[in-house]
C-alpha cells in the first residue's frame, strides 16, 4: 500500500515512516521545503513532496497518488494558527477521494496545546 504521511520530518512523522517502510508499505512524505528536519528522513526508501500544506493543490496532488493518508502535520511556534486551516484542507481533500482511499488517520499532537495560552497540569507532571 502506498501511504502519504503528511508531516513526514517530524517528531511523531518520523518514527511513523520507518515503522510502515519496516511493514514493507511505500512511503510518500510531506516536509516543509528546507525544513532542518529533513536529515530524520536521511537514508529511508520515502518519496518526499515538499511543499505548503496550506496550498490545496499541494494537498491534492499529494493525496491523489496514494491509498491512504496519515496525518501528522503540525506547526509549532508563530504560525501555530495554521493547523487548523491544514487539518480541514487535508480531511476535505481526502474526503474527495473517499471513494479509493482506503484509510485516514487524523492524528494530533497540536490538539494536547490549548488555544488559549493556559498550561494544564495532570497527574503525571502537576
Amino acid at each position: 500500500m502506498k501511504i502519504l504521511v503528511a508531516g513526514a520530518a517530524g517528531q511523531v512523522g518520523c518514527r511513523l515512516v520507518r515503522q510502515l517502510l519496516e511493514r514493507n508499505h511505500e512511503v510518500r512524505g510531506t516536509v516543509l521545503p528546507d525544513d532542518p528536519a529533513l536529515d530524520r528522513l536521511d537514508g529511508l526508501d520515502v518519496e518526499l513532496a515538499a511543499g505548503d500544506l496550506t496550498d490545496e493543490s499541494f494537498v491534492e496532488g499529494a493525496v491523489a497518488v496514494v491509498d491512504a493518508v496519515i496525518h501528522t502535520a503540525n506547526i509549532v511556534g508563530p504560525q501555530f494558527d495554521n493547523n487548523m486551516q491544514i487539518d480541514r484542507l487535508i480531511a476535505r481533500v481526502s474526503g474527495k477521494h473517499a471513494d479509493r482511499l482506503e484509510r485516514m488517520v487524523y492524528t494530533s499532537s497540536s490538539g494536547v496545546f490549548p488555544n488559549n495560552g493556559e498550561t494544564i497540569a495532570c497527574a503525571y507532571q502537576p
